[in-house]
């Protein structure tokens, strides 16, 4: 019993530490991008930035990814080497939490050393929330939101690798529909909670608030959570 917790564990830090090389280069690519976009807003002044860095478009669509490849290219290999499909999922889930939350605080630090060079430059910095200028309140509230949206995109990808891998494409394909539909509730939930939002696809009169978001909130995580693990419990394993 002993041996296999040590061996889950390690698991999820193995998994968690090849996902963490992919958002490095993820985050220094991005970084690049935007000092080049910044460069150009000096000169064209309708490039604006906001979408991506404070509503968290860039990472939310890198999780998403994370969640898709999560299947593909790890699950044959750590089933072929004994693990068994349970003890992957909470291992995968474990580090998935956890890769959440670091590209948070990354992604938040990243902001503030771009603020600092474009200021330092002599530069108008192209979003208009500037995280170096916020209170800690406002802070938290954005890490918050960050690795709520980062964990929730990673389990949409996550259920549509999934969808794939146990359905071939056209059963696949309807599992990427439910999850543009999920990152759209998502959206609103988000816009109710944090007054941010990652990807727009219905109307923004459609607002759901108060409790009843919290609510939904919680019951599309154990939502997504409880559909990934009936994807992977008896999925068979491609030879």
């Amino acid at each position: 019993m002993n041996q296999t917790m040590a061996r889950s564990k390690k698991l999820g830090w193995g998994v968690l530490a090849e996902q963490a090389k992919w958002a490095v280069w993820f985050l220094v690519i991005l970084c690049l991008i935007f000092l080049g976009l910044t460069l150009l807003h000096n000169y064209v002044e309708s490039v604006q930035l906001d979408d991506f860095m404070i509503n968290n478009n860039a990472s939310a669509i890198f999780m998403l990814i994370v969640g898709i490849l999560c299947t593909y290219s790890f699950l044959d290999y750590y089933v072929k080497l004994g693990i068994t499909r349970r003890n992957f999922f909470k291992t995968a889930l474990f580090a998935s939490i956890l890769l959440s939350i670091l590209l948070a605080i990354a992604f938040i630090l990243m902001i503030v050393l771009l603020e600092w060079i474009i200021t330092v430059m002599g530069m108008a910095i192209p979003w208009t929330d500037q995280v170096s200028n916020s209170d800690i309140a406002q802070v938290l509230t954005q890490f918050t939101s960050y690795t709520l949206i980062h964990f929730s995109y990673f389990l949409m990808g996550w259920m549509i690798g999934l969808g794939f891998y146990r359905f071939r494409w056209f059963i696949g394909l309807l599992f990427v529909a439910a999850g543009l539909l999920l990152a759209s509730l998502m959206k609103m939930l988000y816009v109710n909670l944090f007054h941010v939002g990652p990807i727009v696809l219905l109307p923004d009169t459609w607002v759901i608030t108060g409790f009843l978001a919290h609510l939904l909130s919680v019951l599309l995580f154990l939502t997504l959570i409880a559909a990934n693990y009936r994807l992977i419990k008896d999925v068979t394993i491609r030879l």
